[in-house]
């Protein structure tokens, strides 16, 4: 069997050394697949997430990345844009509460971004706010092509199997672990939720979800470096008056993988912030509001920091620079 896999791998390179097939090929589908299916433009940080291969990869790939004997090596890292060898710094587990509700670990309030959540009353003409940190906390990851994650779960095992570089590694590891114990979470009531390993896979939960004739991606723009600043609040809109919304958040996976959930009673918010002292245009972000928080978990952040308990109001959190909303219309 690895006699085998030596030999298919050597014709994929030298077939791969011909430039038989365009790499962009795969990048090119899933950009297709967007425009027939999402009515506004692929925003950048989903751009840097198309993948790199080629049709001819793929096929090379396809077949033994779904052999029980495969191991992962640095070509197919490399030519895929996953990461398999680095060492990723551990998450914060009060960023995965920003997109979990059901977790019972409870995380000391003094480890949490005090910015982290706030009341819809913040969202006013002129108020102050302090941002919290909205950064990208991954290294870019692309999407795999369908083709290849079809043949691959999301458990410990089998990206054991796939992955065993990048899981040797403690903080990578640590971070892997999180993301499969959020995956494996129970939902709340009224939620709907998956991980989703493709692009493809993303939009068309999204549009089951919805269940609309029409579909908008939104994403908040340019929010590196804003953590910690504060802004003035102007331009407060409802673009959207719908209170069902799908929201998603990049986890950590070798390859890039968004957890996707839409709960009921659900408001997303456009907002202009600016520079108090110099009145210039700083940013557009998106806010979403969870209007209904009565079957939380009580050790949420949020309501630490807020100082409430489920079901006592609303909860905000900015999306962050990663993060992308749907939202359908007719």
């Amino acid at each position: 069997m690895a006699f085998v896999q030596f030999l298919l791998f050597n014709i994929f390179l030298s077939l791969v050394a011909s430039n038989a097939l365009s790499p962009s090929f795969i990048a090119s589908q899933q950009s297709k697949f967007w425009s027939q299916n999402v009515d506004n433009k692929m925003p950048q940080s989903i751009l840097s997430k198309l993948s790199p291969l080629s049709e001819l990869e793929t096929k090379a790939f396809s077949p033994l990345v779904s052999n029980q004997y495969f191991t992962s090596n640095p070509k197919f890292c490399t030519s895929a844009n996953l990461v398999c060898a680095s060492a990723v710094k551990p998450i914060p587990c009060v960023f995965y509460h920003e997109v979990h509700f059901t977790d019972n670990v409870k995380v000391p309030t003094e480890e949490a971004d005090p910015w982290s959540f706030f009341r819809l009353s913040v969202l006013k003409n002129g108020n102050k706010v302090t941002l919290p940190d909205l950064d990208n906390k991954f290294p870019n990851r692309a999407f795999l092509p369908s083709q290849i994650a079809t043949s691959i779960r999301l458990s410990e095992s089998e990206l054991q199997r796939i992955f065993p570089t990048a899981l040797s590694i403690p903080s990578t590891k640590a971070s892997v672990d999180m993301s499969l114990h959020h995956c494996d979470a129970p939902t709340v009531k009224g939620e709907r939720r998956n991980c989703l390993k493709t692009l493809e896979d993303m939009i068309e939960f999204s549009r089951e979800s919805l269940g609309r004739k029409h579909m908008v991606a939104l994403a908040s723009e340019n929010a590196k470096g804003l953590g910690n600043q504060v802004v003035m609040v102007r331009n407060v809109i409802k673009p959207y008056n719908t209170e069902k919304i799908v929201a998603c958040h990049e986890l950590f996976f070798p390859f890039a993988t968004y957890y996707c959930h839409m709960l009921p009673l659900t408001q997303v918010y456009a907002v202009d912030v600016i520079n108090p002292k110099k009145r210039g245009a700083i940013n557009k972000l998106f806010a979403i509001c969870h209007m209904d928080t009565s079957s939380w978990t009580p050790n949420h952040v949020a309501f630490k920091l807020l100082k409430t308990s489920p079901g006592k109001g609303e909860v905000c959190h900015w999306m962050g620079e990663m993060d992308l909303l749907w939202v359908g219309y007719d």
